[in-house]
């Protein structure tokens, strides 16, 4: 990255930090920069990347990170997913539900 100064900073290319950075970003007046960790989504296995092997993903793979947050019943795992879009991008939220 260059030593140009921006204007915001967003970290964070999940879903919401994605769609805030477009919006503020179509004002000509603001300089936008998106980071988000991980490797471009073109390295990602196909088990992340097809809904139609969606139960795949979440035996993990390289550019999933695993966590765990505690809770009162136990761990329950969180998954990152590392790539612009977030796990929203393995979650396959893409994918719309049913009109209310």
């Amino acid at each position: 990255m260059s030593a140009k100064s921006r204007h915001i900073v967003i970290v964070g290319g999940g879903t919401s930090g994605s769609v805030l950075a477009a919006r503020l970003s179509a004002n000509p007046d603001f300089t936008v920069t998106l980071l988000e960790a991980g490797p471009d989504d073109k390295t990602y296995d196909a088990a992340v990347l097809e809904p139609v092997r969606a139960p795949d993903a979440w035996l993990g793979g390289p550019n999933i990170e695993m966590t765990l947050m505690s809770g009162q019943g136990g761990d329950i795992p969180m998954l990152q997913g590392r790539l612009l879009g977030d796990f929203s991008s393995e979650r396959f939220g893409h994918i719309k539900g049913d009109a209310c």
